[in-house]
């Protein structure tokens, strides 16, 4: 069990407690005593109503009335003993010394010969908003509550502690789940991934948000097949989007009669002159240069 210390202040206050009040007297208070159950109700000094005149002298009435009008008074030598001091909440105190209300352990202080009362405040931790991990206690006779913590029923593979039975799963970490049962047993839930299992993807590997097992996303080319252009008498620019990349001869053939240059972004050149091919293959993606005799409409670079 983890406690927090409280923090205690006094704060003096001088009431000159003139009230001489000898209805309760606070060393007859006595919440532990056991008194019979019978109904025989009377009322206190204090105007409260008790079940019977046992409970009324535990809680230090020295006075009280039956149904029938009886009056019972017990002298206790109040008249004789002035008030000393007088809390916030109008209890009276007749001795020197540290002094607790027996109804509510928040109220206490310190009551001095001179007639100052210093009032104890209490700071409780858990009052003033620091959380508590599991549940709050009132304990009798004590003015703060305590926290007392929760006990986990599993722990996950990876070491977090579970409370509750029932499906589970690491809100950072998606892979890490289970099961937690009544009697504490955590079963581990074991996910087979495609990837690190070395399945193949015809594209690329994606982490999904919340999801243990990345996906395969495919690639798909952008292939324009049916876009065609015209090509002017002179130099054209062009740009190679088929499929896959293509040898300069065959990707020309077609216009092999108009061609008189083709050049790539770096220089080398397709002559068909002289049957030189100093490109290569035309690379998906790039453009180039192209340069022919007469206007070709309708030319589509990937027939």
């Amino acid at each position: 069990m983890k406690t927090l210390s409280l923090f205690a202040v006094f704060i003096s206050i001088s009431v000159s407690a003139q009230n001489n009040n000898c209805c309760i007297n606070p060393n007859w208070v006595n919440p532990d005593a056991m008194c019979t159950e019978q109904y025989e109700p009377v009322t206190g000094c204090d105007g409260k109503l008790y079940s019977n005149a046992c409970f009324a002298s535990i809680a230090g009435v020295t006075s009280w009335e039956n149904s029938a009008g009886e009056l019972t008074n017990i002298d206790w030598g109040c008249a004789s003993s002035p008030v000393l001091c007088e809390t916030p909440s109008g209890v009276v105190i007749y001795e020197v010394g540290d002094w607790t209300n027996p109804d509510n352990p928040c109220e206490a202080g310190y009551c001095s010969a001179d007639g100052f009362f210093s009032q104890i405040v209490y700071d409780c931790p858990y009052e003033m908003g620091i959380p508590c991990e599991g549940e709050l206690v009132q304990v009798p006779g004590q003015c703060c509550s305590e926290c007392i913590e929760e006990e986990p029923l599993c722990t996950s593979s990876s070491g977090i502690e579970i409370y509750e039975p029932g499906d589970w799963s690491n809100p950072n970490n998606p892979c890490d789940a289970g099961f937690c049962g009544e009697d504490g047993t955590f079963s581990m839930m074991i996910i087979d991934c495609a990837e690190p299992m070395g399945v193949e993807c015809d594209g690329e590997w994606v982490d999904v948000e919340g999801q243990c097992c990345s996906e395969c996303v495919e690639i798909t080319a952008n292939v324009c097949p049916g876009v065609s252009i015209t090509l002017n008498q002179g130099w054209n620019m062009i740009g190679f989007g088929c499929d896959s990349d293509k040898n300069a001869s065959t990707t020309f053939s077609s216009i092999q009669n108009q061609l008189i240059i083709a050049k790539d972004g770096v220089g080398n050149a397709y002559l068909t002159e002289y049957d030189f091919n100093g490109i290569g293959d035309l690379k998906r993606g790039y453009g180039y240069l192209i340069k022919v005799t007469e206007e070709i409409p309708n030319y589509n670079i990937c027939r």
